[in-house]
């Protein structure tokens, strides 16, 4: 999901992704398994099995059941360092008041601290989730995975603007309809008028 404009109910969970820095020592891979949907403890095993380690998370969810994953990070078939934390995030079920949406703020690019401070005064709460990076400088936030409730609340994309130019251009095609046909009128009766004139004969006068 883009990050775009997101809109979250206050009070939920947001995870971010941080850099740990390089990963110094070298391991075998591992492989992210699929677990979205499935119920915590098998979701549990299937990482587990794949020589990762869960860091469980939990939040209300509109979308998914209570008691199943509803957002995992990385996505299923990423490779990663052998005994990498893995972020598993189960449904808690809907939330029993309803928290009205919130704009979440974007902190990738920002250290830790600084990123921390933003969400926990936008009225969110903030995760951590760090993970190895050769690229990005340790304690900066690579990204953030607000859960898969997000896309429920998204402003829907207004279609007024569409349906104001159709009405403009239809507007125009008529006015210019109206026009030509206007002047078509009179071009035919500027020609019939000058057709009658050429038709009348004057009568010989006798002297």
């Amino acid at each position: 999901m883009a990050l775009t404009d997101v809109m979250l109910p206050a009070g939920s969970r947001v995870v971010l992704i941080v850099s740990s820095g390089p990963d110094e020592g070298e391991r075998s891979e591992a492989m992210m398994p699929q677990v979205l949907g499935l119920a915590q403890g098998n979701a549990l095993q299937a990482v587990q099995e794949a020589g990762l380690r869960s860091r469980t998370r939990y939040d209300y969810s509109t979308a998914t059941r209570k008691g199943a994953v509803g957002t995992q990070y990385p996505e299923a078939g990423t490779k990663l360092p052998w005994g990498s934390d893995v972020l598993v995030l189960v449904s808690s079920g809907e939330p029993v008041n309803e928290r009205p949406p919130k704009e979440l703020p974007q902190v990738a690019g920002l250290c830790l601290d600084e990123a921390r401070s933003i969400l926990k005064t936008a009225g969110f709460l903030p995760d951590v989730l760090e993970v190895p990076s050769s690229e990005v400088p340790a304690d900066i936030v690579i990204t953030q995975t607000p859960n898969e409730t997000a896309a429920v609340y998204q402003p829907k994309k207004s279609t007024m603007w569409v349906w104001v130019l159709i009405i403009l251009l239809a507007l125009v095609i008529a006015v210019v309809g109206f026009l030509v046909a206007e002047q078509k009128g009179r071009a035919v009766k500027e020609n019939t008028t000058s057709q009658a004139i050429e038709r009348v004969v004057l009568p010989e006068w006798s002297v």
